[in-house]
């Protein structure tokens, strides 16, 4: 969530169902991101990265209001709830919804800024601290969710600029999440070049 923003109980952005096609070349290689059921007429693609942009939540910072769950339930819903309370997060700078989310001991992993591997939600809160003093997110789309048992993967859409570079990015980030008992217990972000680069190399806040 180096790069989250989105839709939730909270009283988020707004959710819209809209059909993306990211040029293919584009798409990251990666394991985590925000999770809904594949249609029953459309059997769920197991691959995230082959996975085609139909994006079923675009989320806009700049309206925020309660969105829908769709037809998600179990894990994809809690994710879809995490992200909503993210964008609040990104909006507000109001974090206790977004923990309410993680389980005690979370691992907490992104390629952002070099890498930062964290667990608990000490090193949690310390990653999100971060996120906001570096990352100005203008657009939190997920365009792709794909959830397999307790475990959800979603690829997203995410641009803004850097709060300290001033650089712009738009560009496809993956999440990959496993959630037991309604809390997130374990979180990969794999994230482009573009957003690494824009966010600069301030370094994360230490114990």
């Amino acid at each position: 969530m180096a790069s989250l923003s989105a839709t939730s109980r909270n009283g988020v952005a707004r959710g819209a169902h809209s059909a993306q096609r990211p040029a293919p070349a584009t798409l990251p290689r990666s394991r985590m991101s925000l999770v809904a059921r594949a249609s029953a007429a459309e059997p769920a693609r197991r691959d995230v990265l082959k996975a085609v942009a139909g994006g079923m939540a675009a989320v806009s910072l700049g309206a925020f209001a309660p969105a829908p769950v769709s037809a998600a339930s179990g894990a994809a819903a809690t994710i879809q709830e995490a992200y909503g309370a993210f964008g609040q997060f990104a909006a507000t700078g109001e974090y206790s919804p977004l923990e309410s989310y993680f389980g005690d001991g979370v691992k907490w992993v992104s390629t952002v800024n070099g890498g930062y591997t964290g667990k608990g939600k000490a090193d949690v809160a310390r990653f999100f601290t971060w996120v906001r003093q570096v990352n100005d997110v203008s657009k939190f789309q997920p365009v792709k969710f794909v959830e397999q048992g307790n475990s959800v993967a979603v690829l997203v859409n995410m641009a803004g600029k850097g709060k300290l570079t001033g650089k712009p990015y738009d560009g496809y980030i993956s999440h990959f999440f496993v959630v037991e008992n309604g809390k997130i217990t374990d979180f990969l972000e794999v994230a482009g070049a573009d957003v690494s680069n824009a966010v600069g190399t301030t370094p994360f806040p230490k114990a």
